[in-house]
């Protein structure tokens, strides 16, 4: 019986853990269109957003080998003046 369950552990699929952090965005309304329609390319899920008088704030989970590049798309977007923060 435990050598059958070694071979089912061993044909079993192996997965792929990908760790994900919680994030933050901050953004002007002028970068949340194109800000949205390219989370998907970071593999970026949102959780939850509030607008304020200075732009938007986006909860976001993403994978954290993305966040570096996430961040440099923030930026580039928004000229410097959007911000990723990770969530502690």
């Amino acid at each position: 019986e435990v050598a059958l369950d070694l071979e089912r552990v061993r044909l079993a699929q192996r997965r792929h853990i990908v760790e994900r952090v919680h994030a933050r965005i901050h953004c002007e309304f002028a970068a949340v269109p194109l800000l949205y329609s390219r989370l998907a390319d970071f593999d970026a899920h949102r959780l939850s957003e509030q607008a304020s008088a200075e732009g938007m704030s986006l909860e976001i989970e993403v994978p954290g080998e993305r966040i570096e590049a996430l961040t440099e798309f923030v930026r580039n977007l928004t000229r410097g003046r959007g911000s990723v923060e990770c969530a502690a």
